[in-house]
């Protein structure tokens, strides 16, 4: 019966009963294993910018599921999963961001941002799953090591910087952090970078101070930051829609699912830019691939109401 309302639903493009019956196909949950029909519902899930689908299409790739292995394929659909409260998927990513064997790539600072959300995860969402802290926290003891015997580039820096303002509750310090950040920093890490303007625009690691933060803000986005663009324009420019828009533009364009869902609705208001119902709808169709829910909710609104608030 569940299959049947499964199917009816998927048919009808609900993206959650099709990557739910997806995963069935995949595991041969109450139907026969079809690798190939899994696919089809999960592609299709994913460009309505379905967490799950997107998860699920990962491990299919990581794992040779009816598809040829290919890390870097599963390393796109996992970066679009929920960071919230997909700790599996992070915790997988953060692996394959420094699996150079497999991924031909080793990213450190990536890869600790993904163990951070994984680790972040409330106990709740964990349970059935063993120890997965502790097993996490072994994850973090052999970085740490790994880093502080390497070399003290602004990755390395960087990385350590991460753990002590993110990781588990025995390395946090946000006095360290913030003088690796700094160290990292000097050497133009946009990612420390954008955690000291972080840090100052908070008060949270260093002294409150929205002129300091805008300057670490303004570098790191510089540097191609999305997220520093994308805060830089937020905080400092909602009043100014010119300027927000570069800002904006610039974080979308460097992948910022937020920034994209911005984006489209300025450009269908107009707003620092002309109006565009082409590039709206081109923004749009982005930021819900990339899984910005936001997007969603202000389309409905624009259906229910004729207008965007």
């Amino acid at each position: 019966e569940a299959i049947k309302w499964l199917s009816k639903a998927s048919e009808n493009n609900d993206s959650f009963s099709m990557s739910i019956l997806g995963e069935m196909y995949i595991m041969g949950d109450g139907v026969k294993k079809d690798y190939s029909s899994a696919y089809k519902l999960l592609i299709k899930a994913a460009e309505h910018g379905e967490s799950r689908a997107n998860s699920a299409l990962g491990v299919m790739f990581y794992s040779r599921y009816g598809v040829d292995k290919d890390c870097n394929k599963a390393i796109s659909y996992l970066e679009k999963t929920d960071t919230l409260f997909d700790f599996s998927s992070q915790a997988l990513l953060s692996n394959l961001y420094i699996d150079y064997e497999n991924c031909k790539r080793f990213d450190i600072i990536k890869s600790i941002i993904a163990l951070n959300h994984s680790y972040a995860v409330p106990d709740f969402f964990k349970k059935g799953k063993g120890d997965i802290n502790q097993k996490m926290e072994k994850n973090y003891d052999n970085i740490v090591i790994f880093l502080r015997g390497g070399d003290k580039t602004a990755e390395n820096l960087c990385a350590i910087g991460l753990i002590y303002i993110e990781g588990p509750s025995k390395y946090r310090n946000y006095i360290d952090a913030f003088k690796f950040f700094q160290e990292s920093a000097k050497l133009e890490n946009p990612e420390a970078l954008y955690r000291l303007g972080w840090m100052y625009y908070t008060g949270n690691g260093a002294p409150e101070d929205k002129k300091v933060a805008f300057e670490y803000l303004e570098r790191a986005a510089n540097l191609e930051h999305p997220l520093a663009a994308y805060r830089l324009g937020i905080f400092y420019y909602e009043d100014n829609k010119n300027i927000l828009f570069k800002w904006i533009m610039k974080a979308a364009l460097n992948g910022n699912p937020n920034a994209q869902e911005k984006l489209w609705v300025m450009y269908y208001k107009g707003e620092g830019t002309e109006k565009n119902y082409e590039e709206a709808l081109k923004w749009f169709s982005e930021s819900v691939k990339n899984g910005n829910s936001l997007a969603k909710k202000s389309l409905d609104q624009l259906k229910n109401t004729g207008k965007l608030e």
